[in-house]
């Protein structure tokens, strides 16, 4: 189910001597239930980015916005293949470094006639040495998103 996020914000602006005051409150629905230690924010160059880290509850469940993820080992790699009918390939990025492959998902939302964009980070962290620089990702027609990373070369 999740929790509510709700952002306040404020801005003071002066304009002909006259002081202006804006404020704006948003809602949002998370598709999980953050730790309260874990949340943080950062504004920089107008944006304002939050981040949440998951119950402990909700890591061992694997909780995401995902709606069914499974993970295959081979010899040679490994592949992990999410659901994700609600997700367009342009929204969504595939990255690697040292044993972690991050998918970074962005959906735009229109709330209240404002418009704006979430970005859900999920990381999964790998038990062997991965080669970051050959990991592949594809998203089919079926809403699939399958992702191939391939251990390091042993000599």
């Amino acid at each position: 189910e999740g929790s509510e996020m709700i952002i306040e914000t404020e801005t003071e602006e002066v304009k002909d001597g006259k002081r202006y005051i804006s404020r704006l409150r948003n809602s949002h629905q998370l598709p999980f239930e953050p730790e309260p230690e874990g949340v943080s924010s950062v504004y920089n160059d107008e944006f304002l980015t939050i981040r949440l880290e998951k119950t402990a509850s909700e890591k061992d469940q694997g909780s995401s916005i995902y709606t069914g993820q499974r993970k295959e080992y081979y010899e040679d790699k490994t592949i992990i293949i999410l659901e994700a009918e609600k997700i367009e390939p342009e929204n969504v990025s595939v990255q690697a470094k040292g044993n972690d492959v991050t998918v970074i998902t962005k959906q735009q939302f229109t709330e209240d006639g404002r418009q704006g964009v979430m970005t859900y980070t999920e990381t999964f962290g790998m038990p062997q040495d991965i080669d970051a620089n050959n990991v592949t990702s594809k998203l089919n027609r079926q809403g699939k998103l399958e992702i191939s990373i391939p251990k390091l070369a042993t000599n």
